[in-house]
């Protein structure tokens, strides 16, 4: 198939990720590439791949059809990058990052996802229409444990110790301290290069983190006008791939949304191994591509793509891809029994709750209760993405 045939065929299996939560402090936005801040609230975005009901030739994966099951989600199903909802996750979630199978987005955060027209069904007969916003819920963060072994053989292999490796995941930053510098144009933020990411991390809580996956639910999508996706053969070096991602994707969504990138299989983890939980592309890809899905030279689904591997201290990054055969092979019957027991002890707090609002409203004509609301954190002013993209210099003429 040509690339444009392999994009068409594609899209509809490609979404934006996107959440917004109250951020007074303006701390949520750390180690992220770009972001908006607007009065007291943080957006951040990534992509996904898109997942609506009987999209997959093959059965759901075990751990995916159970994680619905437990929160009896029967629409599809969107997968992204962990590190997009993390921050925003309740306090006691937050300050121990780790997979959750029952996870908890603090209060006023929304997650929504950007679709094609197709897929959302707000389409008229003879118009193409434009990308659609719907709503999507948090149902769990995974780890793929085979993908990151194999991210940790790449950040350890040198023989460093821990914390020490020449190697780290994640886009180059920018530092924040800023610096102003004037000239007869006007005057610019001019930004020192400084890596954000934390030198002294654990290689196997970074290999950990890296290849963790948030798993959305979307209603509102309950099925596919694009038939069924494919998964290919075991992929091989020099395999073409096809990226569909949208790179600054919040910066100007329908400007960013679903673009292409095209390369090649460079290199398949673990070495000499019959199946690949991850693979090196030779392919260039942008900050907020992180999440997309990746596609063969036959529009099958060949898995996601993740932040990349990047040398300290340089420019020099390798773009990885966890495949599809590591998230479908490398969770364990003891992970569907975990979810089984989460899921069976969310029904028992949701019978507690309930119990509890009964026994309230029996003493609702003794005494008063004042409704809750949630009020909006600190309104302040507005401005935009400030942890920027190594290498980018934003002019602001007066």
């Amino acid at each position: 198939m040509e690339p444009r045939e392999i994009a068409a065929a594609a899209r509809s299996f490609s979404a934006m990720a996107r959440i917004v939560g109250p951020d007074p402090k303006a701390v949520k936005m750390r180690r992220h590439a770009f972001h908006l801040h607007q009065s007291g609230s943080t957006t951040l975005s990534a992509s996904a791949v898109l997942l609506p009901p009987g999209a997959l030739a093959e059965p759901l994966p075990p751990l995916l059809a159970r994680i619905c099951a437990s929160h009896g989600h029967a629409g599809g199903v969107a997968l992204t990058a962990a590190s997009l909802v993390e921050a925003f996750l309740v306090a006691e979630q937050r300050d121990s990052p780790s997979e959750v199978l029952q996870p908890r987005l603090i209060p006023e955060a929304r997650l929504d996802v950007l679709v094609e027209p197709e897929e959302s069904g707000d389409i008229r007969h003879g118009d193409s229409g434009a990308p659609q916003w719907l709503s999507a819920e948090l149902l769990a963060m995974v780890d793929v444990p085979a993908s990151a072994d194999s991210v940790l053989s790449l950040l350890t292999y040198d023989g460093s110790l821990i914390g020490s490796s020449s190697w780290d995941v994640g886009w180059p930053l920018a530092d924040v301290n800023q610096k102003q510098v004037e000239n007869d144009a006007g005057s610019f933020l001019e930004y020192n290069r400084k890596n954000l990411y934390a030198e002294s991390a654990d290689p196997s809580t970074i290999a950990k983190s890296a290849t963790r996956i948030a798993v959305l639910g979307v209603s509102a999508l309950t099925s596919s006008n694009a038939g069924h996706i494919n998964v290919p053969p075991i992929p091989q070096r020099g395999d073409s791939l096809l990226v569909v991602g949208s790179p600054f994707g919040i910066l100007s969504p329908f400007h960013f949304f679903n673009s292409i990138s095209v390369g090649a299989v460079a290199n398949c983890l673990p070495p000499g191994a019959v199946r690949s939980s991850l693979l090196m592309a030779d392919i260039h890809c942008l900050p907020g591509m992180e999440g997309a899905p990746v596609f063969d030279k036959n529009a099958c689904l060949v898995g996601m793509l993740m932040k990349p591997l990047r040398q300290r201290g340089s420019n020099i990054q390798v773009q990885l891809v966890i495949t599809w055969d590591g998230i479908c092979t490398a969770w364990s019957r003891n992970k569907l029994e975990q979810i089984e027991q989460a899921s069976n002890e969310l029904l028992d707090d949701k019978s507690a709750d309930s119990k509890t609002m009964e026994s309230c409203g029996m003493d609702n004509h003794r005494r008063y209760s004042p409704q809750q609301e949630w009020l909006s954190s600190d309104k302040c002013s507005s401005f935009g993405a400030l942890e920027i993209w190594e290498n980018f210099t934003f002019r602001f003429t007066t």
